[in-house]
């Protein structure tokens, strides 16, 4: 499962299958300023097995 939805023109939630689990994992991208881009990582367990939030911005 893959789904990408545009809250705005400055937000976009990308919802995916967990990787390592079988569980929904969720990408925040805010994209207010474009040159310096923040993604926040939910998932179901509180530990961050995929990546950082501040891995993630820096891989954008």
């Amino acid at each position: 499962m893959f789904e990408v939805m545009a809250y705005s023109t400055s937000h976009i939630l990308v919802s995916f299958e967990h990787p390592l689990e079988e569980s929904l994992a969720t990408v925040d991208l805010d994209l207010r300023d474009i040159t310096n881009v923040k993604c926040k990582i939910y998932t179901l367990s509180s530990d961050a097995t995929m990546c950082t939030d501040e891995y993630a911005s820096k891989i954008m």
